[in-house]
């Protein structure tokens, strides 16, 4: 009778629905100070004065911290300052210049490594055009590095304002540079539309343009000079005769110069 017992018991069992595992209450000394935050409203933290005493008593201890890590290495920088200068006493003046040239070079290093991705990020935001950005934030450490000596003891945030300033006007400058290149192209020559040598950004103002033509004008600019085609099978292409094909590219050259010269897009 037993067995027949523990046998309909341990069936039953098998049907019983799984408890759903339970968290493990955490008491709040044993939280960090993140996790208390975020577990207990203001209202919680409130109405319950031990709670709000232990956070006071993390808040503290977190500050006194930090204020100590800031001490010991504010001390630190004073005492490598005092061990600089002692063996720069010691140093002949072709060491000093040398000594001053490697530590000039680190610091130039780890400014580079700091701003290089926000300098390239505002180049490419003007210029639109990556080898461009590339061009101008090379071109701006350059132009950063001719000044180091006067920029390096500026205040952090007089710094980062100095770089963003040379970082917008170097590819502001490269821009206008690459508008004034395109003024001086003679868009008469057929040459110019199959220009291996062409720019990228001339490349990509010149999509640009095209762009804008309607698409009868862009049909027969991309039959002309991206497949090749002359004019006879230009006209079989698109069922006209090789005199309109003709006409109907100088109509389109012309509405692309008209766009060209303008220089905006």
């Amino acid at each position: 009778m037993r067995k027949e017992s523990r046998r309909l018991q341990m069936k039953l069992q098998f049907f019983a629905e799984p408890k759903e595992p339970q968290e493990p209450e955490n008491h709040p000394e044993e939280l960090s100070l993140d996790d208390v935050m975020e577990k207990f409203s203001v209202d919680d933290i409130l109405a319950r004065p031990e709670l709000a005493k232990g956070i006071q008593s993390r808040i503290d201890s977190t500050v006194t911290k930090a204020l100590n890590t800031a001490r010991t290495k504010w001390e630190q920088e004073q005492l490598d300052n005092m061990d600089e200068a002692k063996r720069l006493e010691k140093m002949s003046a072709e060491q000093r210049e040398k000594y001053q040239f490697e530590k000039d070079k680190k610091a130039f290093e780890k400014l580079y490594n700091k701003y290089k991705n926000k300098v390239h990020a505002i180049s490419l935001n003007i210029l639109k055009n990556e080898q461009l950005a590339e061009e101008s934030t090379s071109d701006t450490f350059l132009s950063l590095a001719k000044c180091f000596q006067k920029i390096k003891h500026l205040e952090y945030h007089k710094l980062d304002y100095y770089i963003v300033i040379t970082s917008r006007n170097m590819a502001k400058n490269i821009s206008k540079k690459e508008k004034e290149n395109l003024m001086t192209v003679s868009y008469d020559d057929d040459s110019y539309f199959v220009n291996e040598n062409m720019s990228c950004y001339e490349f990509e103002f010149l999509k640009g343009c095209i762009k804008k033509l309607k698409v009868d004008d862009q049909e027969i600019l991309y039959l002309k000079f991206s497949c090749g085609l002359e004019y006879s099978e230009i006209s079989k292409t698109l069922g006209i005769t090789s005199a309109t094909a003709r006409k109907r590219l100088q109509y389109a050259k012309n509405r692309l110069k008209i766009l060209l010269e303008k220089g905006d897009l």
